[in-house]
């Protein structure tokens, strides 16, 4: 289902040409304080009052909204005048990159001379497909380059902090000695493959061949390899899945980490693997985002949501910037996931607290919702949880899109000034769309104030959220528990501050509540 936008841009009914709103009494500074770093929540620099003047008068420009097609998706697209600095674009090397020659750099990669030949005639020929070179060298920059030996070295902190640490193959993981000797075994694999493309006798296609020799590098299970379809295969390594499924599937070899809580608390292992061989299958067959809705559990979890709302949950919605900058919640298909929380650290991954990252991966209520700039083209250089949650107190259950802090890649150098803005208004248009609460920190709430439709409908709560069973075993989060825990049945939240938005709450509501809540206090 796409998102609904009203013809002069907005997702309310009553939409008009939207404006931030920003309170003309209040100086510069303390509006960007808004914006600024508290608690973590955005890493901005400080900058001088003129530089603060100038911000503003940017985002008091304005700002056009539009319809975007991709696809069969309508999106939310806002543009806005430039307003953040370019700096120089990092050098860091993108082993994936589109624009070279994948043969060329096979044979170079694995010192066997004469492969691109080999290869480009294949191809020539027809008897492989342009995507399945591309697979082929892809599987061989994240085996051989990249590749961790996960049953050696295990899960930990040891592990890269981030995602651009991966690709440049420096990191003690990769350079360690196992890791080294696996890669050269993998590399032997490949030229095998290779030679054994240009069998003409063959039974199996390239693509299958290449599909089957990546279940092979991640050590999944033969019942899982067997559902693995050429075009999941391929996507997975287009997303760059090789360690990210090796590592969840090699801790059972490597002293179960995922099997207990941060707090060392025991989780059931079994359950764990079997939602990791669950969750892997559903990627190789190129299932993986709609598995993750429809399965049972994340059904329950998005049951109340209309038809519409259920839709629009469910779309990779995206905000764009006149300057380049792009708050997204991954692309279709949410491969992006696996490697979301290797943006800004130290935090949970695949092969760090792995148990951790199983509720993005396997939860319907979960998302990101992600950062790309210009300045930063290799990957998105931000992100924020994301969470459909339901109130526990109200006379009926009303869905809550739960945000949590933005954190920003260390290494990448970008200027998240205004990132605030650009995300918040993101979710609130999205809270809007959905006529759902959009519930935030509350050292944020005023910022929020700035970019909604109905600034009079922002307001502070104290109330309990109801966690419905998760599809991933545990839960976690800093915000709603105790960093992570088991989590197979409903549970409760305490009570939570927060600063909520409620795009449909009248006046009368209002008054209301927040006579009721002074009484209580």
């Amino acid at each position: 289902m796409s998102m609904q936008v009203a013809e002069d841009g907005l997702g309310a009914s009553e939409g008009v040409q939207e404006h931030l709103k920003i309170d003309q009494e209040q100086s510069a500074s303390n509006k960007l304080d808004h914006l600024l770093d508290k608690d973590g929540d955005v890493d901005v620099p400080r900058c001088s009052m003129a530089d603060q003047s100038s911000l503003l008068s940017e985002i008091e420009a304005g700002k056009a909204l539009k319809k975007v097609e991709t696809g069969e998706q309508t999106e939310v697209t806002s543009l806005s005048t430039p307003v953040l600095e370019t700096s120089e674009v990092s050098s860091v090397p993108l082993p994936l990159g589109h624009d070279l020659d994948d043969g060329a750099i096979l044979e170079d990669l694995l010192a066997e001379p004469g492969i691109n030949a080999s290869l480009t005639a294949l191809v020539a020929s027809e008897r492989v497909t342009r995507q399945e070179l591309r697979g082929l060298r892809q599987l061989a920059v994240q085996s051989v380059v990249m590749g961790i030996d996960y049953k050696t070295v295990g899960l930990g902190w040891h592990n890269p902090q981030s995602r651009i640490a991966y690709r440049k193959a420096s990191h003690p993981s990769i350079t360690h000695p196992a890791s080294r000797l696996r890669a050269e075994k993998s590399k032997l694999r490949l030229v095998e493959l290779i030679r054994s493309l240009a069998d003409e006798s063959s039974s199996i296609s390239a693509g299958a061949q290449i599909v089957n020799a990546f279940c092979d590098e991640i050590s999944i299970a033969p019942e899982v390899a067997s559902q693995a379809t050429v075009e999941g295969g391929l996507a997975a390594l287009e997303a760059e899945l090789l360690l990210p499924l090796r590592a969840l599937n090699e801790d059972r070899f490597a002293g179960q980490t995922m099997a207990r809580t941060f707090n060392g608390d025991p989780l059931p292992a079994g359950n764990i693997e079997a939602k990791v061989d669950e969750l892997t299958a559903h990627v190789l067959d190129g299932t993986y985002s709609v598995w993750r809705y429809s399965n049972r559990i994340g059904s329950r979890q998005l049951e109340g949501l209309t038809d519409e709302q259920l839709g629009l949950w469910m779309e990779p919605t995206r905000t764009e910037w006149e300057d380049g900058t792009v708050v997204h919640e991954d692309e279709p298909g949410e491969l992006g996931f696996f490697w979301a929380t290797k943006i800004g650290g130290p935090s949970h991954g695949f092969d760090l607290e792995g148990q951790c990252l199983l509720p993005l991966l396997c939860n319907a209520r979960h998302k990101v919702v992600l950062v790309s700039t210009p300045e930063w083209p290799h990957y998105p250089s931000g992100r924020a949880h994301f969470r459909l949650l339901w109130t526990t107190d109200r006379e009926k259950p009303q869905p809550v899109l739960w945000f949590e802090t933005v954190n920003r890649c260390f290494d990448a150098d970008v200027d998240s000034r205004l990132w605030g803005v650009a995300v918040l208004t993101h979710i609130a248009r999205k809270a809007e769309a959905m006529d759902a609460i959009l519930s935030v920190s509350p050292h944020i709430g005023g910022a929020l104030q700035e970019v909604v439709s109905y600034p009079g409908r922002v307001r502070q709560v104290c109330e309990r959220l109801t966690l419905r069973p998760s599809n991933a075993v545990v839960e976690a989060s800093d915000y709603l528990g105790d960093h992570d825990w088991l989590q197979e049945d409903e549970q409760v939240t305490q009570p939570l501050h927060r600063v909520v938005y409620e795009p449909s709450l009248d006046e009368a509501e209002i008054y209301e509540s927040c006579g009721q809540a002074a009484a209580e206090g």
